[in-house]
C-alpha cells in the first residue's frame, strides 16, 4: 500500500493539494507490520498518518496463498523462493498445504496471522481503520473523508493469482484447520465459510 499512497501524494502535488500520506522514503520490508511503521516512524509522523489495512476471509486467503505459492513464488525473490515453491508443488494437494507448516504459519512467504500486522504488543489496533477485501469500495470512501483526496479514487489489485471459489478446496479438516488459526479474525470480522 506505500506505493499506492506515494502514488496518491503525487497526485494530490500536481492537483496543487498539499500531500497527506508523505510516506517517507525510507528502507522497510513489503508488507511490513504497523508495529514495525510505528517502531521506525518518528511519533510525529506516526501520530498524524492516517493508517489502515486491509483484512480477507481466511478461507480464500489460505487458497489464495497456496496458488501463490504455487503461481508466483517460483518466479520472485531471484529464485530465492523456489526451494520452498518447489516443496509446495510436492506437496501435491491444497489440504496437504493446509497442514504443512507453510499453511499452518505462513502468509506467502511472510510468518504470522493477519492481525499480527495490526496489533500492537498488548493486542489494541495500532490502525486507523480496516476494511474487508471483500468491501474494499469501502476504502476510498473513507480515505476522502480523513484526508484531501480527490473523489473517485480506485484501490488497484496487485499479485492475484487465478482459483476457483475458495469453497471448492475445502473439506472437514482444511475447514478446522483455518478455523483453527484464524479465530480471531474470523470472529472480530464475523467471516463465515458459507
Amino acid at each position: 500500500m506505500s506505493a499506492f499512497l506515494t502514488e496518491l501524494d503525487e497526485y494530490l502535488r500536481m492537483s496543487g493539494v498539499e500531500p497527506h500520506f508523505q510516506v517517507p522514503q525510507r528502507r522497510h520490508r513489503k508488507h511490513a507490520r504497523a508495529i514495525d511503521y510505528r517502531d521506525r516512524l518518528e511519533p510525529e509522523i506516526w501520530d498524524k498518518t492516517f493508517k489502515f489495512t486491509v483484512v480477507r476471509n481466511p478461507y480464500a486467503l489460505m487458497v489464495s496463498c497456496w496458488h501463490w505459492w504455487v503461481q508466483k513464488a517460483p518466479h520472485l525473490g531471484n529464485g530465492s523462493f523456489r526451494p520452498l515453491a518447489e516443496r509446495v508443488r510436492r506437496l501435491g494437494s491444497f489440504s496437504r498445504f493446509l497442514e504443512d507448516d507453510l499453511g499452518r504459519r505462513y502468509l506467502n512467504n511472510w510468518t504470522g496471522n493477519p492481525e499480527d500486522w495490526f496489533l500492537d504488543e498488548e493486542g489494541r489496533d495500532l490502525v486507523d481503520f480496516i476494511v474487508k477485501q471483500e468491501e474494499l469500495d469501502r476504502l476510498p470512501v473513507e480515505l476522502v473523508k480523513r484526508v484531501p483526496v480527490p473523489g473517485g479514487i480506485r484501490i488497484p489489485h496487485f499479485n492475484r493469482t487465478e482459483h476457483d471459489d475458495f469453497r471448492t478446496y475445502y473439506d472437514d479438516r482444511g475447514r478446522r484447520l483455518v478455523e483453527q488459526r484464524f479465530s480471531y479474525i474470523l470472529e472480530r470480522f464475523g467471516y463465515r465459510y458459507d
